[in-house]
């Protein structure tokens, strides 16, 4: 299996919170790749609805709303150098497209608009709006202000890629084969859990790089003593988990977590994970 990069490596550790310019904009073009790539597969998938559902709202609606969101505040936005003391009604420049904020701006509404482009022309658009982008990020300050909006346009398209993903899994597609092995993690040989002394943590964000508002508010928390594995869990503990009884099990689920395995089971008529057999 083909290991990542090194970049592709450095692009996927939190350093990239504190990226330049010129690793911003290696991370941007990274990323604009991988939704392309996304975009890719339900171009050329067969018998898919881009209807809404309860796992995945419009796949249109989400391609389009990352382009939108990258050129209002990033190519429009006369503030950007501002970083987050920019007024978020300030004028602003005209969108690529006159019907943009119409389109894009309300997620809850994606549903209800027609006369949207479709998945060809947003992927023009995500390519255009891409290069003005990183033409303006060859100016911009190198300081936190200055390249707050490209590192926020960065982590907005990574989010918005992971919801791509589910509406890929939802609708039964997968991307090509060697994409998903470049994109593994590699393998690590076995090690003992970690027993951590209790402490205080400090969760939130104060900088210095960039943080979304709800990562921030820092503070500090009493942590007790646990226990904790050295890896994540692989899919072959977890199907052995499921096989093992685990999702029928009371005593191995919090009282939240329990009703919420109950209402699914009552709702779908399932008690077991929806993708994994």
């Amino acid at each position: 299996m083909p290991a990542l990069s090194d970049t592709q490596q450095w692009l996927a550790t939190p350093l990239v919170r504190q990226a330049g310019r010129e690793v911003l904009s290696l991370a941007l073009m990274d990323a604009r790749n991988h939704t392309l790539r996304l975009l890719e597969v339900f171009e050329q998938a067969q018998g898919w609805s881009d209807a809404p559902s309860a796992q995945c709202p419009s796949v249109t609606g989400l391609v389009g709303r990352i382009a939108w969101f990258q050129e209002r505040w990033i190519l429009r936005n006369l503030q950007r150098h501002l970083g987050a003391r920019c007024e978020p009604g300030a004028p602003r420049l005209a969108p690529l497209r006159p019907e943009a904020d119409d389109w894009w701006e309300d997620p809850n509404a994606l549903a209800m608009l027609s006369g949207r482009p479709g998945l060809a022309d947003l992927r023009a658009d995500l390519l255009q709006i891409l290069e003005s982008t990183l033409d303006l990020l060859a100016l911009a300050p190198e300081t936190d202000e200055g390249l707050y909006f490209f590192r926020l346009a960065l982590h907005h398209e990574d989010l918005q890629g992971e919801r791509l993903l589910q509406c890929m899994q939802a609708a039964g597609l997968r991307p090509a084969r060697e994409w998903v092995q470049a994109l593994t993690p590699r393998a690590f040989a076995p090690r003992e859990p970690l027993l951590l002394p209790a402490t205080r943590a400090r969760l939130g964000s104060d900088g210095p790089g960039f943080a979304f508002d709800n990562e921030q508010a820092s503070h500090s928390l009493s942590v007790p003593e646990f226990e904790i594995d050295a890896q994540a869990v692989s899919w072959g503990q977890f199907v052995e988990f499921v096989d093992d009884g685990g999702y029928d099990r009371q005593d191995l689920w919090l009282p939240a977590g329990w009703a919420w395995l109950q209402a699914l089971a009552q709702g779908e008529g399932r008690r077991g994970p929806r993708y994994v057999e």
